[in-house]
């Protein structure tokens, strides 16, 4: 009987990873930040330096629409899936600490199910700011920037650098710091940014971060 071997067949069988996109006027935002996340990506997997205008050209955009769409594409070497659709910001009234002492998403994988299992129990309504060992790292599927004093900081200790907040480093319009779940209250409020979502389109006073 042939041996199989493991670490092949879990690449090829179970590591699809996913790319969230914003398009406006028909042209995707920062589509640079995604281009070199998804070659990093299929290159560290699969030793292949795939680029994402090879994954997206099948896919015909939109361009008669003033409205914001989210792509949301499912790969691996190739496409695999996506769907297109307008985008709806989700409602967040609350934050929710979750205590870690361990916990890795530093790759944009599909399966998510680490995530889901952290929600359960709270309303539609609460997100959860994951801590790692007391450092402050994501939201279940957000970057983080605090400000203080006109200033913006998103912890250095992330789990996953998204591109938004890429270009925001890049941009200078924000800085990295160790944010811990003591000092976080020498912060005034706590946005959540990811490809979707710009510095305070959701935002919330850090009183509002809850245990």
């Amino acid at each position: 009987m042939r041996k199989v071997n493991i670490r092949s067949y879990y690449i090829k069988y179970m590591c699809r990873f996913i790319e969230t996109l914003k398009v406006i006027d028909g042209k995707i935002n920062n589509i640079q930040y995604h281009n070199t996340r998804v070659k990093k990506t299929t290159f560290d997997f699969f030793n292949q330096e795939i680029s994402l205008y090879d994954l997206l050209n099948t896919i015909i955009i939109s361009t008669h629409s003033d409205e914001i769409y989210k792509l949301r594409i499912v790969y691996d070497t190739k496409l695999l899936d996506f769907s297109y659709t307008p985008y709806t910001k989700k409602t967040i009234n609350s934050l929710k600490i979750v205590h870690m002492d361990r916990f890795f998403y530093n790759y944009k994988f599909e399966d998510r199910q680490n995530f889901q299992q952290l929600l359960t129990g709270l309303d539609q309504t609460t997100e959860i700011i994951i801590a790692v060992n007391g450092l402050i790292t994501d939201s279940s599927y957000s970057n983080l920037i605090f400000k203080k004093n006109n200033q913006y900081f998103t912890p250095e200790s992330c789990l996953l650098p998204g591109t938004k907040r890429a270009f925001l480093l890049d941009s200078g319009i924000i800085k990295t710091a160790q944010i811990t779940v003591d000092s976080m209250y020498d912060y005034e409020t706590v946005s959540l940014i990811n490809a979707m979502l710009e510095p305070g389109d959701i935002s919330l006073a850090v009183g509002k971060i809850i245990f």
